[in-house]
């Protein structure tokens, strides 16, 4: 009997088994069609509550696709639609900043430049190979070839160095190196000339890129604080060309450390000051080196006998005649394409292509300051009126 009643209720038990797992099958295939009485609440409650669940989440992610679809509200199956739609691929991120170098000095650039402007690029480009060719390598410039590995040489030029600006010799006199007040005075003065220069950096900018990092300037003012012009000459042709169009450049568009390096009329005074400081240095400096008559006799001879002081005097003609050439360009982008008006407009321009470096230290005193975007505003709705 006892077998008997086990049997039983192991039957009973797999064949409920098999009833519940049919009906789990069904339910996730088809919806149920169940007919239930209405006095079994048990079974009714079982059969519904999932159907409610069903239709209670499909509601609710109804209500996140119109929520997160704000153009399109005409109905849930169509926002459905646009949801599970492919998405587009990412946009390609911007190029590296190594990638517009590469793309800034390449033949193909370089060509383009050159066919756009040939004057403003091979005059500077025969210049540099005229220059390091005759003063570094010819054996015709004025004293041996240089040895950058002579003790000498390195004594010389080290010395030079320390004596930065003057300001070694003038607070400490008595441990600065002791060289010829005249090449101190034309050394420094052309180094002053170079930091000068970087009021020019917003030309290496292009115009309403604000989404570069790149300015093709900033590494050759850079190196010219010790290459002079065996950086500035590469620059101008290597220098990025500018649409008629997008000449203006904004001060929103310019990094701050280029503002504070470029556009510091501050910093840019020091240059200047530093610069003349470095003529006065080489005529009245150090009185046991004689007078002005003495001293500009020891200039021609320097220059006539060593190799150094002739590269240096050089250097100092060549920054005279290219201080110039990016002063139309560098107003341009400060008034946009409006004609000059006021009288310091026309003549600081004008002076600070002829003076040499006075002319540019006033034009970097005077010019007018970048324009903001809320100017920019100001001025196309004027023009409208």
């Amino acid at each position: 009997m006892r077998t008997l009643r086990f049997q039983a209720r192991s039957n009973a038990m797999t064949l409920l088994l098999v009833v519940l797992v049919a009906a789990a099958t069904t339910s996730s295939t088809h919806p149920p069609c169940f007919h239930v009485s209405r006095t079994d609440a048990f079974h009714k409650s079982a059969v519904h509550q999932p159907i409610r669940a069903q239709q209670g989440s499909r509601k609710l992610a109804l209500a996140l696709f119109s929520s997160n679809n704000d153009n399109n509200r005409s109905s849930g199956r169509l926002q459905m639609k646009d949801v599970l739609r492919p998405s587009a691929p990412p946009s390609s991120p911007p190029p590296s900043a190594l990638t517009e170098w590469a793309a800034e000095v390449s033949l193909a650039s370089l060509k383009e430049k050159i066919i756009q402007q040939p004057i403003q690029r091979i005059i500077p480009l025969i210049t540099l190979i005229s220059f390091v060719g005759y003063v570094f390598i010819s054996p015709f410039a004025p004293g041996p070839v240089p040895n950058m590995l002579d003790p000498a040489v390195l004594k010389q030029v080290g010395g030079l160095t320390l004596n930065y600006f003057c300001i070694l010799p003038t607070l400490l006199p008595s441990i600065a190196p002791k060289f010829s007040p005249v090449m101190e005075g034309v050394f420094n003065l052309l180094l002053a000339y170079a930091a000068l220069l970087s009021g020019f950096l917003v030309d290496g900018r292009k115009a309403g890129s604000r989404s570069s990092n790149v300015n093709f300037f900033l590494p050759f003012a850079a190196a010219g604080l010790a290459l002079t012009n065996t950086a500035f000459l590469p620059y101008l042709v290597l220098r990025p060309l500018h649409k008629k169009d997008e000449t203006c450049v904004r001060k929103e568009d310019v990094p701050q450390v280029e503002l504070q390096l470029g556009e510091a009329k501050k910093l840019l005074a020091v240059y200047g000051l530093a610069g003349l400081y470095s003529v006065w240095w080489g005529f009245f400096a150090r009185p046991e080196f004689g007078g002005l008559s003495a001293r500009w006799a020891s200039l021609i001879e320097m220059a006539s006998t060593d190799r150094l002081m002739f590269a240096f005097c050089v250097e100092a003609v060549l920054f005279w005649v290219f201080q110039g050439w990016l002063v139309d360009d560098d107003m341009m982008r400060r008034t946009g394409a409006k004609e000059s008006g006021s009288l310091g407009e026309i003549l600081v321009p004008s002076v600070a292509k002829v003076v040499p470096f006075v002319g540019l230290f006033m034009y970097m005193m005077w010019r007018p300051p970048l324009m903001d975007r809320g100017e920019g505003k100001i001025e196309e709705e004027g023009g409208r009126i």
